[in-house]
């Protein structure tokens, strides 16, 4: 009888192991549902934007400001989309939930204009305020 481990069960517990730690890394993944809450101040040209290597799927946003503000799941542009798939208009001094879901989150507004945002990695019910 041989005392070499066998080469197969060496990579077949190597390959259990593997799947394991990986699991254990998703899991983790799904219990962090909150990917960020803040309270931003608008820059000098009007916007905030954001980046998640994970898909967001829902945002809460409070519009702490006098003026509209927008949400679009898209880069900074020169402009804020006034409509379209991933564009949500938020107006002054009300709050809501909206299912935007993407990588990419940039708020639109005046200069100096206050937003809390709390961004989700699942949908969330609408909700208005």
């Amino acid at each position: 009888m041989s005392t070499r481990p066998d080469p197969v069960l060496t990579a077949v517990g190597a390959v259990s192991d593997r799947v394991s730690a990986l699991a254990a890394a998703l899991k983790e993944m799904v219990i962090a549902e909150c990917l960020t809450t803040t309270t931003l101040q608008l820059n000098s040209q009007g916007y905030a934007d954001f980046g998640w290597p994970v898909t967001f799927a829902s945002v809460a946003v409070t519009n702490l400001s006098a003026q509209p503000v927008t949400l679009t799941t898209a880069t900074p542009a020169e402009a804020a989309p006034v409509t379209g798939t991933g564009v949500a208009v938020v107006p002054a001094g009300s709050g809501a939930t909206y299912n935007l879901a993407g990588h990419s989150l940039t708020v639109y507004g005046t200069p100096g204009d206050r937003v809390t945002l709390s961004v989700f990695s699942r949908p969330s019910a609408p909700a208005w305020g």
